[in-house]
């Protein structure tokens, strides 16, 4: 791996915020963002193998990722290889599988969205119009 990061220090906190930001992700996200490092790692001469060895992960399969492998892994390529880093990043954005869980987290089903209330009084919405129609 060749571009370096920054100094102990700064590959300290960019450790801690690989843990925070693994840490809050769901089972699904964190496979899919494992599944992106690994490819990374897969692309290389030597394949992910040496990688997860030096790491000491418990598995290189994304699917058997623990939280602590997937923010390992995460810290080592942006302290190692920040163009790594970022080619896993851009095939994370990229993906479908991705595309469908970032949809699904803030596009609300038909069945149980209720936006009458926007941009409108606050009292107005499925408890406002009760209270409206009891009057």
């Amino acid at each position: 791996m060749a571009e370096g990061g920054g100094g102990a220090a700064e590959s300290t906190r960019f450790a801690r915020a690989a843990e925070q930001l693994v840490a809050g992700l769901a089972d699904r996200e964190r496979g899919l963002l494992a599944s992106a490092l690994i490819a990374v790692c897969d692309g290389t001469a030597d394949g992910a193998a040496p990688v997860a060895a030096l790491l000491r992960l418990d598995s290189a399969d994304p699917s058997l990722m623990s939280r602590a492998d997937v923010a390992r892994l995460l810290a080592h390529l942006g302290a190692q290889d920040s163009a790594a880093l970022r080619r896993a990043f851009q095939a994370f954005r990229e993906d479908p599988a991705m595309h469908a869980t970032l949809d699904g987290l803030f596009a609300p089903s038909r069945e149980d969205s209720d936006t009458s209330g926007l941009g409108g009084d606050p009292t107005i919405g499925t408890a406002g119009r009760e209270r409206q129609s009891d009057g």
